[in-house]
């Protein structure tokens, strides 16, 4: 069966108001821990949707990233206390502008904690997507020659800063190699079609929660708009109220999906 584009949300895990009450078959969830080290998100993230699979992601901030480093340094406890299904490899703070020995140390890192990660999620249940985390075309391609040697199926990269740089070159190399190599490729932070240009992929960001909070709707062609009175959705199937951010978020999650899997879409009618 031909690879598909798929779109999942990432859910803030301090607002259960970031599960859109729709079918959905996969979901991420960043990993922060509070001073006991028990997930956030815990209470609310227990109780979703029967089937949903949740993954534990690290792509946060460099403090939050230190924090977990000392409480959970692989994430693994956080993300079993959030009831996921699988977790991704950790983030290692890894940019341009580091010395040429900071950028070996962290790649050192990098490369421990995945591996380790690999070796020790399954032992609690977890499913792993590696992350890959490269400056240079040469040490990407390294990672997922290694990631096709351990017979892995999908690899992760944390897309959202390329695209906000117009940086698409690493970004191409990435999606292609992971065809080459039979590894399905999963774009975190990335949500509109483009990030599609070079294959297929599933994308996972939290455009459409963003929108919502800020009262945008988001239309078919991509673009948003204000909510400014009561508007029915097609897509949701119920009216939208201005200030009530599920159902706006709902809307907003629905439209990113269709665009991203190529479904007609509908409209909305005021």
């Amino acid at each position: 069966m031909a690879a598909r584009s798929s779109y999942s949300p990432i859910l803030e895990p301090g607002d259960p108001s970031s599960l859109p009450p729709s079918r959905l078959a996969t979901a991420y969830v960043p990993l922060r821990a509070d001073r006991r080290g028990r997930g956030v998100g815990r209470k609310w993230l227990h109780l979703r949707p029967q089937g949903l699979r949740l993954w534990g992601h690290s792509c946060v901030s460099d403090r939050t990233l230190r924090r977990l480093r000392v409480l959970d340094p692989l994430g693994l406890k956080v993300a079993a206390d959030l009831g996921a299904t699988g977790i991704l490899t950790p983030d290692v703070p890894l940019y341009g502008f580091m010395t040429p020995a900071q950028r070996e140390r962290a790649a050192d890192r990098h490369l421990h904690r995945l591996l380790r990660t690999i070796e020790l999620a399954p032992r609690q249940g977890l499913d792993v997507t590696p992350l890959v985390k490269a400056l240079e075309a040469e040490a990407l391609d390294g990672q997922l020659d290694l990631l096709d040697e351990l017979g892995l199926e999908r690899a992760a990269l944390y897309a959202r800063e390329l695209l906000l740089e117009h940086d698409a070159l690493l970004l191409r190399r990435f999606v292609r190699g992971c065809h080459a190599r039979g590894l399905h490729p999963l774009l975190l932070g990335a949500q509109s079609p483009r990030a599609l240009a070079w294959g297929p992929a599933e994308l996972a960001g939290r455009h459409a929660y963003v929108l919502a909070r800020r009262g945008l709707v988001l239309q078919a062609n991509g673009r948003r708009r204000r909510l400014e009175s009561v508007t029915y959705s097609s897509h949701a199937r119920r009216f939208l109220v201005p200030g009530h951010h599920a159902a706006l978020f709902t809307h907003n999650h629905l439209v990113a999906q269709h665009r991203i899997e190529g479904r007609t879409s509908t409209t909305l009618e005021t």
